[in-house]
């Protein structure tokens, strides 16, 4: 475990890796035993390197546009995992109401909340359309993992391979691949005009507290 031995850890990690939320890393999110870091999340990190040491010249100029000139390297679309405490993965979401969302973000919401064809949840694809009314399980992009506040959410798990199958995503129907040749079991789906929809890798969440 990451945390064995109550060390304070801090893990580099690349964004489009966070839906990685299966192996060992899983209880640990899950259980709010390592979060997020304070900084970073996707934007550009700076590191500071050996003098001398290689760096790609567009890296270093990227650096010396952050601030940063001589010795160090950037980092792209990158985030900390950390069992560092602090303040900011304990500042709740500010939510709207199911209707107030249906009324004011018609255009990330076309079909309303779509509800998973293989598990008992629907369908959020963007963290700003998260309904404060809604007490079921929800499938919400990997970037929630930013705003997450273990006081407003339990996580459920990570529906993807291997994840998902145990969370008990239901085995699509061998037909349905002929409309969507990337369907796969583990991954969550919806049908949209008869047509199987697959999104991104989403995170299962369930709201834990009414919100006034």
């Amino acid at each position: 475990r990451l945390t064995r031995g109550k060390r304070e850890t801090l893990l580099y990690h690349r964004q489009h890796e966070r839906h990685h939320l299966q192996g060992s890393i899983s209880p640990e999110i899950k259980e709010n035993r390592i979060w997020l870091g304070a900084t970073g999340n996707g934007s550009d990190m700076v590191f500071g390197v050996p003098k001398g040491a290689e760096v790609k010249e567009q890296d270093r100029q990227k650096a010396a546009r952050l601030g940063y000139v001589g010795d160090y390297t950037r980092l792209g679309n990158s985030c900390w995992y950390s069992n560092i405490e602090h303040g900011r993965r304990h500042r709740p979401l500010t939510l709207m109401s199911q209707a107030d969302n249906l009324k004011f973000n018609r255009k990330k919401l076309p079909n309303g909340y779509v509800r998973y064809a293989n598990y008992d949840a629907i369908e959020i694809p963007a963290t700003d359309v998260i309904p404060s009314d809604y007490e079921g399980i929800m499938g919400v992009p990997k970037s929630f993992l930013d705003k997450y506040c273990p006081e407003q959410f339990e996580i459920i798990g990570c529906a993807e391979g291997d994840s998902g199958k145990e969370l008990g995503l239901t085995p699509f129907d061998r037909e349905l691949k002929k409309l969507n040749k990337s369907l796969r079991d583990g991954q969550l789906y919806y049908m949209e005009g008869g047509i199987p929809q697959k999104p991104y890798a989403r995170i299962l969440i369930r709201r834990k507290q009414v919100e006034n």
